[in-house]
């Protein structure tokens, strides 16, 4: 049970949705490209009739519920830095204790997805926080304190009054896809993975580097280098480099939209890999990660036919290649979540009771 000093900060947390519905679906919808056939199905189990593409926004409800308020602060990481002079996360500094963050939820919840003493509504429920919570962690103002993650500061967006963190959530990924349906999900999730088998993130060294940390037996270690590489964003562009001056106000639908729409498109696309490695590697002790191959998705949840490529999306802007981390880590033998469960669960029970 949670204590009661957790209300009060909580009824003070902004209930943000990070890439909204549009956003977290693709997310979603991309990973199971790549899940491992013993994954999906171990999804489709635990997630019973709902799609995954309806559980990746199940948490955003949820905190908005009566009974799920206090979950509303699992959602982000506020850092305390200076961006955008200086960017970075800190976990003793970041995550307040008496309510979490977002780091410290992705640990709580890949011990409960694995911890099979629990019920499989239970293990289904902490199956949809991190499969939202991977996407929350790579939009940047999910990782930023500054005016409330951008809530704060007021813009306008194609003529429209918005926040800064409304810009980077709905507005940027709707107007470069064109819509906020299904099959906008559907077809921005294709798009991505073509643009990951043959298109702009086909470079092996890309797909290293996105897959350097997927390890659940070190949740917080791989959660923070999530959450550093997308508040880097705040001081590589998502604020200009004389703010504030000048940018309170300002219409962001023009330049600063073309220079922001292929960000949010490579962090899409980064979160749906790292979501579908992060599950394989729960499961099975391997991501399951194809470099360099081509791959066909193994679950259909939408009634999309996602084994039939699509033509990729032309580029709006150009991506500078980012150099290689070298080869990835030898894969851990095959474990499952009883045997991760084993590895993790001292330091999860300890994290369980203060954080949670």
């Amino acid at each position: 049970m949670r204590p009661a000093n957790f209300l009060p900060a909580l009824l003070l947390a902004p209930l943000t949705s990070a890439w909204g519905t549009l956003g977290h679906r693709t997310v979603a919808l991309l990973s199971t490209r790549y899940l491992l056939p013993q994954t999906a199905k171990w999804v489709r189990d635990l997630l019973g009739s709902e799609s995954i593409a309806a559980a990746s926004t199940w948490a955003d409800g949820y905190a908005h519920s009566k009974d799920g308020k206090f979950s509303a602060p699992w959602h982000y990481i506020d850092s305390k830095d200076n961006p955008p002079h200086t960017c970075g996360v800190n976990y003793s500094r970041d995550c307040k204790k008496d309510r979490g963050c977002i780091v410290a939820a992705l640990v709580n919840m890949t011990g409960r997805v694995a911890d099979e003493r629990l019920s499989r509504n239970e293990r289904g429920m902490a199956l949809k926080f991190i499969i939202h919570f991977v996407g929350d962690i790579h939009q940047p103002l999910h990782t930023e304190d500054l005016l409330r993650g951008g809530n704060g500061i007021h813009v306008t967006f194609d003529g429209r009054k918005d926040n800064l963190h409304s810009v980077w959530d709905t507005a940027i990924p709707e107007k470069y896809v064109g819509g906020d349906t299904m099959q906008d999900a559907t077809t921005w999730s294709n798009n991505l993975h073509t643009e990951i088998e043959t298109g702009k993130f086909k470079d092996p060294s890309i797909k290293q580097a996105w897959s350097a940390c997927l390890d659940p037996t070190t949740p917080q270690k791989c959660a923070l280098v999530w959450a550093t590489e997308s508040n880097r964003w705040m001081c590589d562009y998502v604020l200009p480099q004389d703010y504030p001056e000048g940018f309170e106000g300002s219409e962001l639908g023009g330049d600063y939209y073309d220079g922001a729409a292929p960000i949010v498109d490579e962090l899409i696309a980064q979160a749906g890999w790292r979501l579908a490695g992060y599950l394989n590697a729960i499961l099975a002790g391997e991501t399951g990660l194809p470099i360099g191959t081509q791959s066909d998705g193994f679950w259909d949840q939408t009634g999309s036919d996602h084994g039939r490529e699509r033509p990729g999306r032309e580029e709006r802007q150009g991506r500078e290649e980012r150099p290689g981390r070298g080869d990835r880590e030898p894969r851990a033998p095959p474990r499952g979540p009883k045997k991760l469960m084993g590895q993790i669960g001292g330091w999860w029970g300890n994290l369980r009771a203060a954080e949670l």
